[in-house]
């Protein structure tokens, strides 16, 4: 018994000293940041690429769960030829740093598959949807809210398995007062205004709902500007 509290003390020092970290950043192109500890349950460093419909592309490196990693391109269609695409990869130490971007392009139009969503992108106020024809493996309706204290986006379309499988990837990260986002998949064909309103307030969807990231600020930035282009 005498050796037991110098043996778990060593033993808390061996897994401090084994636990992750991950460089954390988001930006323009690419990015790089600090190095901080994951939390509990993100196993991995990652990896994100995002090309939006405004020709910008945005790197994210943050901590993830394994169980996220690599699940291929993530395609949401908002319509009018608008997408947001992106591409979450899983990765160890200075690999991180040799990961070349995977996205070059938004997407060719594809064929139709069948399945119609609802589609728009709006701040501030309810969503002015379209019916859209979903493409190639769209299989999805998706959609969601983002709250902050001050502003409130609405984000609805097409999306494909790999987008919908890949929202866990977006975990909390800071504390819950400074807002919050959630975002619904359905293989429904229709998502209303009511449900989003409803699943943000009471934190329950099919989904998955989140506290803002650290870097939640700059996603505000480029949401407006998609927004601003769409005019």
């Amino acid at each position: 018994m005498e050796t037991s509290l110098p043996v778990f003390l060593l033993a808390l020092l061996v897994i401090r000293g084994l636990s992750l970290e991950c460089e954390e950043c988001i930006g323009i192109d690419d990015c790089s940041g600090d190095k901080l500890p994951c939390g509990l349950g993100k196993d991995k460093c990652s990896v994100t690429n995002m090309a939006l419909p405004i020709g910008l592309s945005v790197t994210i490196k943050s901590c993830v769960s394994s169980d996220v990693c690599d699940k291929g391109v993530q395609v949401i269609n908002l319509g009018q030829r608008k997408y947001v695409i992106a591409h979450l990869r899983c990765c160890e130490g200075d690999g991180c740093r040799d990961i070349p971007p995977s996205i070059s392009e938004l997407p060719k139009k594809a064929a139709e598959n069948g399945k119609q969503c609802p589609a728009c992108l709006a701040i501030q106020g309810t969503c002015d949807e379209k019916v859209i024809d979903c493409r190639e493996d769209e299989l999805y309706c998706a959609g969601g809210l983002i709250v902050t204290s001050t502003l409130e986006f609405s984000l609805k379309g097409c999306a494909n398995k790999a987008f919908c499988d890949s929202l866990v990837a977006y975990e909390a990260m800071a504390p819950e007062n400074n807002g919050h986002h959630a975002i619904q998949c359905t293989s429904n064909s229709s998502i209303h205004q009511e449900e989003f309103s409803n699943f943000t307030r009471i934190g329950k969807s099919s989904g998955v709902v989140n506290t803002n990231p650290r870097w939640f600020g700059l996603f505000i930035t480029i949401f407006s500007g998609l927004i601003f282009f769409q005019v």
